[in-house]
């Protein structure tokens, strides 16, 4: 693109003018829109930096006397403006705390003005999932990867990096000849020059900067049949994994029902996927190139709730074609708006299809709860950069959803599909507020009550039923005792006479409040089927609400809410374990509720039981389950991966750890059903000779065999193996590999918690070479299962000459606060587990 000149003196004006002064405002003003961007990269896989030049075309709704833009990292080479007859070169200034490079101007500015940038920048390390990085792989070019949610965009070209603001984006690249690029759109124009070309996309319809994509390298295409939609699949070369079947499939199954549902008809020409390993990512909603992990394809032995977990993964992804793209949250702080409504509506997706499949998409509120203490920060505040939106992690995913979910059973299906559809209507193209969609519910049902309770203040509540002068009183406090706190709370009752059952709707919003017409030994059940966001307790000493009258969604949303007290020492703890040992002696083991009772078991031992008490906790297990398994049908069963570990890594029963080294030694590691279970049983067992013969299985091209043996190796047996498996994270062998949030496996056993600390201490300049600065800071989360005083010491202690890493030290006081929070609600667990017997 060709530059201008304007006239000297006016230039000179404007370097007398012009400086870098602080944004007043953490966002650029509303009043500069870019209604169109366009943008030339030129990029050499391989080479660490890339060179650029982008037009911004600014429509503006008032006068202003500046002009301003997003840049982060970047090296501004030349500013230009064209306004009017003018061509301004403007001075080369420094972006404020919130990446904003302002140019004050000694002028107005009117209806719109353009903006020339020349720019060159980095490329991210691998794995970083940072603007644009390189992807993990094996041999050949590297190949190169976008990610801009969030607030990333700018690393790559200046940009009104803004989800409040549409622009269509233009992108051309130049890149070498003989390689790849995939872009949002299509190519429209390849010119070969010499030993490069120059690829030129067809502009984006109007979207914001996060689902923007980009990828440079060499990739296989598949046709995905059956989307509905034109559809293709790529992957880089050196990837070697297949496409699962059923994606066309899942595509289609997504697009018909939300487009059915929200009666909104899909807004784009096609769906591609750019499958690869794109590090700490599962996926990423680019519009027309979503982005998804290779380690979330589902194996061809995956159990019925890895292909839940795909499955609801794919849904997600196409949802934000209506949550994220065609209605856009208006800033971050309303990013529940994005991913809580996507994931809510991939639930359903998979509930409609597979409803004998649905174990991924059952109460939310499960894999909520953990990480949603009085530390957690609220989900709607002032969010004013990346650093903010840290610590919120799946709560975005899960709290909102789990939100949705209990406003569904409180408004009914039809009123929240009406508003869906009404919502989406409102805002297509545009954007959205929480306010936007709260407004749209009648006044009576109280939803702005509602939402504005649980996503204004981290937590949730603990509701009692008690009696008090012959009346049952329903009464809230927070669960973790937090006493200035009260939510507006739906709640769905279920009340037995002995003959039959009625149910009961209300809203309690009062510390207490008299709960309406019961009989008077009526059994209430509280919550019956999990989609409450609260803990509740019985303390009425009204009967138990029979336990054949109980759904299974009742019986495991009461399996959790057990869990739960028991771990706030509101409930006994050897009764709640005598209640999950007898549950798995008696429902069948593929059961929903086994794998439930299964997991919380193994939990105990990781994050809750400490080293000295934890061959008592096995001996009580073994007493009340069966020692006798049938473990050559048991593998083969959904359940087999849970019932290997059990058995076979913390009660250490011989038969289950001699059927796991039969059953290795019997067929490839490509023909083992529950192929991660089987290899962390054998290497919890290990000697030092068959460890390193474990190690050495990494040896092959099967990249999902290698994800396995990463996810399982360390299980280790003892103290050096701690260090062969940490030596084997930090080697060549796994540089294509994410290895951050494995170091954490050696730290889920208490005893060796130390060992794993010590070695993060004395190989503090290694791990901070491989690893990068934004991934890092998340490193004391390796130690998130302690629960003890000692772990509390022990993470300070590692972490002491850490903390110029940035982001690290909020991160320690999240990990340092959450296992104090464990000592103390495990105490009584602590006390009972002491004194374990046969009774």
């Amino acid at each position: 693109m060709a530059y201008k000149s304007g006239a000297a003196s006016f230039v000179l004006l404007m370097v007398l003018f012009a400086h870098s002064v602080l944004a007043a405002d953490y966002r650029i003003a509303k009043a500069l829109l870019v209604s169109q961007q366009q943008i030339t990269l030129t990029i050499t896989p391989g080479e660490r930096t890339f060179s650029g030049e982008t037009k911004l075309t600014y429509q503006l709704s008032q006068p202003v006397d500046y002009i301003a833009y997003h840049s982060l990292g970047l090296t501004l080479e030349q500013v230009e403006l064209a306004y009017q007859d003018k061509q301004v070169l403007l001075p080369v200034i420094a972006a404020d705390e919130f990446d904003i490079v302002r140019h004050d101007l000694p002028f107005k500015l009117e209806e719109s003005a353009e903006l020339t940038i020349r720019f060159t920048g980095l490329v991210g390390k691998q794995d970083s999932v940072q603007g644009l990085y390189e992807v993990g792989g094996g041999d050949g070019p590297p190949t190169l990867f976008t990610q801009f949610q969030e607030m990333e965009a700018r690393r790559v070209f200046p940009a009104v990096d803004d989800p409040g603001i549409k622009t269509e984006f233009t992108l051309t690249v130049d890149i070498p000849a003989g390689l790849q690029a995939l872009h949002n759109t299509r190519p429209i124009e390849t010119l070969q020059q010499g030993s490069r070309q120059l690829i030129r996309f067809a502009p984006t319809p109007k979207i914001n900067t996060d689902v923007l994509a980009l990828a440079v390298g060499e990739f296989t295409a598949t046709k995905l049949a059956g989307a509905g939609v034109p559809a293709t699949a790529y992957m880089p070369k050196n990837v070697r994994q297949s496409v699962p079947a059923e994606l066309g499939t899942l595509i289609h199954q997504s697009i018909s029902y939300l487009s059915e549902h929200l009666d909104s008809s899909f807004p784009y020409d096609r769906l591609d996927f750019f499958i690869a390993p794109i590090g700490t990512l599962a996926g990423m909603e680019n519009v027309s190139l979503i982005a998804l992990n290779t380690n979330q394809l589902p194996g061809t032995d995956a159990s019925p709730e890895a292909l839940c977990r795909f499955r609801k993964l794919i849904a997600h992804e196409v949802a934000h074609t209506w949550f994220g793209h065609n209605v856009t949250m208006q800033w971050y702080d309303d990013y529940w708006l994005n991913e809580s409504f996507s994931e809510f509506f991939a639930a359903k997706v998979v509930m409609h299809y597979y409803p004998d499949n649905d174990a991924c998409t059952y109460t939310p509120q499960i894999s909520a709860f953990d990480g949603d203490n009085h530390s957690a920060p609220a989900l709607q505040r002032i969010v004013r950069d990346r650093a903010d939106n840290e610590g919120i992690g799946g709560l975005y995913y899960t709290k909102g959803r789990a939100l949705l979910n209990m406003l569904e059973a409180h408004v009914g299906d039809a009123t929240l599909k009406q508003v869906m559809r009404q919502y989406i209507d409102a805002h297509q193209g545009g954007h959205a507020t929480t306010a936007d969609f709260t407004g749209l519910f009648p006044k009576a049902l109280r939803v702005d009550e509602i939402v504005g309770s649980y996503l204004t203040q981290p937590g949730y509540p603990l509701i009692t039923l008690s009696k008090q002068n012959d009346k049952l009183v329903l009464s809230q406090q927070s669960f973790h005792g937090d006493a200035d706190r009260r939510w507006t709370i739906p709640l769905q009752l279920k009340l037995w006479d002995g003959h039959k059952v009625r149910t009961q709707r209300l809203i309690l919003s009062e510390a207490s409040q008299l709960l309406p017409q019961p009989g008077a030994q009526d059994a209430v059940l509280i919550d019956p089927a999990g989609v409450g966001y609260f803990r509740h307790i019985d303390r009425s000493g009204h009967p138990r609400f029979p336990i054949e009258r109980r759904t299974m969604a009742d019986r495991l949303a009461d399996m959790d809410n057990q869990e739960a007290l028991t771990k706030m020492g509101l409930l006994g703890y050897t009764r709640y374990i005598q209640g999950l040992t007898e549950l798995l002696r008696t429902q069948p083991a593929d059961s929903l509720e086994a794998s439930k009772a299964l997991d919380i078991l193994k939990d105990a031992f990781v994050a809750q039981i400490p080293a000295h008490l934890q061959l008592q906790f096995a001996g009580f297990l073994a007493q009340h389950l069966p020692i006798q398994r049938p473990w050559q049908a048991l593998i083969t069963q959904s359940t087999g991966s849970s019932w290997l570990e059990l058995y076979g890594m913390y009660l250490a029963a011989p038969e289950a750890i001699r059927f796991a080294r039969e059953y290795a030694a019997s067929r490839p590691l490509a023909q083992l059903r529950h192929r991660a279970s089987v290899l962390r049983v054998l290497a919890r067992n290990s000697t030092y000779d068959e460890y390193q013969a474990l190690l050495k299985l990494f040896n092959t091209d099967n990249r999902p065999i290698q994800e396995d043996l990463l996810d399982s190796l360390g299980y280790v047996a003892n103290a050096q193996q701690v260090s062969l498996f940490y030596d084997f994270l930090l080697s060549e062998a796994t540089r294509s590999f994410v290895i951050d949030y494995r170091f954490q496996f050696p730290a889920f056993q208490s005893a060796l918690r130390p060992v794993a600390a010590r070695y993060m201490q004395q190989h503090k300049a290694q791990i901070q070479a491989r690893i990068p600065d934004d991934q890092l800071q998340w490193f004391p989360y390796n130690f998130i299962t302690g629960c003890s005083e000692q772990d509390h010491a022990l993470l300070k202690r590692t972490f002491a000459d850490w903390l110029t890493v940035p982001g690290l030290e909020k991160k320690l006081a999240i990990v340092g606060a959450h296992i104090r929070d464990c000592h103390h609600d495990t105490r009584k667990a602590r006390e009972e587990i002491a004194v374990m017997s046969d009774g």
